[in-house]
C-alpha cells in the first residue's frame, strides 16, 4: 500500500526551494570586453641596379671590381628583422661552390680552365652564397638587419682561357626573420 504525502508537505517543500532561486544564489558579476586591432605585418623591400656593366677583363686572369659594387638598398618602414639572400638565374650560371658560380659565355657554361668564375663579396670581404642556400637559412644570407640599410657588393671574376661575351644573373631575395 502506498504512502500518500500530504499536500501541506508538498507545499512546505516547494515554499523552501523557492527561497533558493538562482537570483539569490548568484555572486556579483561584471563584464569586460577585449578589443584588439588586427594590422600586417611590416615588411622589407629592397632594390639593386638591375645591371652591372663589368667591362673587359684578360684570359687567364682575376679581377676585383672594387669600382663596380652593387648597392643593396634595403627599406624597412619600422623595425623588422630582414636579410638578403642570393641565387643563380638558371641558365645564366652553374654551380661551381656554394659561393662561386661558372657563369655563361656566350651561351655556353664552361668549366675547368676554360670557364670563367664569378663571386660577390660582402663589405667584410666574405664570399655571399650564390646557390640559394640562404633561402632558409640566415647564416648564409647577407645584409641583416632591422633597420635601413645599404650593403654594398664587390664582384670578382677568374677569367678562364675561353674568349667572348660573358653574362650571369643572379636572383635576390629579402627574407623576413
Amino acid at each position: 500500500m502506498r504512502k500518500k504525502i500530504s499536500p501541506i508537505i508538498i507545499s512546505f517543500v516547494l515554499a523552501a526551494i523557492s527561497s533558493f532561486s538562482p537570483q539569490s544564489m548568484a555572486a556579483e558579476s561584471g563584464m569586460t570586453d577585449f578589443t584588439v586591432r588586427i594590422k600586417n605585418i611590416s615588411t622589407c623591400t629592397f632594390s639593386t641596379r638591375p645591371v652591372v656593366e663589368l667591362g673587359d677583363i684578360t684570359v687567364d686572369t682575376k679581377e676585383n671590381f672594387d669600382n663596380k659594387k652593387l648597392l643593396v638598398n634595403v627599406l624597412c618602414p619600422d623595425t623588422v628583422s630582414s636579410y638578403i639572400w642570393a641565387n643563380v638565374k638558371p641558365l645564366t650560371g652553374y654551380f661551381a661552390t656554394a659561393d662561386t658560380m661558372w657563369i655563361d659565355i656566350d651561351g655556353s657554361i664552361l668549366s675547368g680552365s676554360y670557364g670563367t668564375k664569378f663571386s660577390l663579396f660582402d663589405e667584410n670581404k666574405n664570399k655571399i652564397i650564390l646557390n640559394g642556400g640562404g633561402e632558409n637559412n640566415a647564416n648564409f644570407g647577407f645584409c641583416g638587419g632591422t633597420t635601413t640599410r645599404t650593403c654594398a657588393l664587390t664582384p670578382y671574376l677568374e677569367a678562364g682561357s675561353e674568349t667572348g661575351n660573358g653574362s650571369i644573373t643572379m636572383v635576390f631575395n629579402i627574407r623576413h626573420s
